[in-house]
């Protein structure tokens, strides 16, 4: 599969901006990204790039910072050492490291997750990822069926079998993410306590999971939240990821009249 790259970089640089605009990105089809000095990388598969959308959202006036960038294509075989010459390991603290194979003589942590970096997106490193990172990591899981909807590279399933989670379907309707999240499954011993599953949300709605995990985008929660709903058990938990701050009460809204109830909320500000 080959992907498109879009270099970003941001005059002068700005960090909240730059989350906007990956967030932005993310709406248009890009599905990983990187850090850079000035900047980020993004990457957008090539047969969904959409020059006219990454342009909409990358030529918007109502910035007072200078955004310039470069489209660059990238086959498939350069995706590996793409991401193994800049990927650095995230830790949380304590409590967990997420690391590629070829990060060794690290601190030890609570947990040691290992993510093959074949997509940036999910390796800890986006802030929506990290926030639902840390939001598992202070979760009670233990014997638990948990669902991570959108799984990418399954970071999240990880964590969550680590942490004692009975049994964890992890399911996206991307083929490249479902296939790198099985190597990271196998990789890291929990095959027999993680399914992959290629399909989208239209595959739920029998209730049977205590924890929903769902770090996606707003319009996807929002089309998807019903299915979401029917899953949990009753006394259930979904927490959600990907959304601006202006978005929250959209959620808040729909999620009530799903007969949900908000505990807390948690952003990056």
């Amino acid at each position: 599969m080959d992907y498109i790259e879009i270099s970003v970089a941001i005059e002068p640089y700005n960090e909240v901006l730059a989350e906007i605009l990956i967030a932005e990105l993310s709406e248009v089809g890009c599905d990983s990204f990187s850090d850079t000095n000035s900047g980020f990388n993004a990457y957008v598969q090539q047969a969904l790039y959409d020059k006219e959308a990454i342009d909409n959202v990358l030529q918007d006036t109502k910035y007072t910072e200078t955004i310039h960038y470069t489209v660059t294509a990238i086959k498939t075989e350069n995706w590996n050492a793409l991401w193994e010459s800049n990927l650095e390991p995230v830790i949380i603290g304590s409590r967990c490291t997420i690391r590629a194979p070829f990060h060794t003589n690290l601190a030890k942590t609570e947990l040691d997750v290992v993510i093959e970096p074949k997509m940036a997106f999910g390796t800890g490193h986006h802030e929506t990822t990290y926030l639902m990172s840390e939001a598992l990591l202070d979760r009670n899981v233990t014997g638990l069926q948990v669902l991570d909807m959108g799984c990418g590279t399954s970071i999240l399933a990880i964590i969550a079998a680590l942490k004692g989670a009975e049994h964890v379907d992890a399911i996206d309707n991307d083929k490249w993410a479902t296939n790198n999240a099985l190597d990271n499954v196998d990789t890291n011993g929990l095959s027999s306590k993680i399914t992959v599953i290629t399909e989208d949300a239209l595959l739920l709605g029998v209730s049977k999971y205590k924890l929903i995990l769902a770090n996606i985008n707003r319009n996807t929660l929002l089309n998807d939240m019903a299915q979401y709903a029917k899953s949990l058990v009753p006394c259930g938990s979904l927490i959600m990821s990907g959304i601006y701050a202006k978005d929250i009460p959209i959620i808040e809204k729909e999620a009530n009249y799903l007969g949900l109830v908000k505990l807390s909320e948690k952003n990056t500000q």
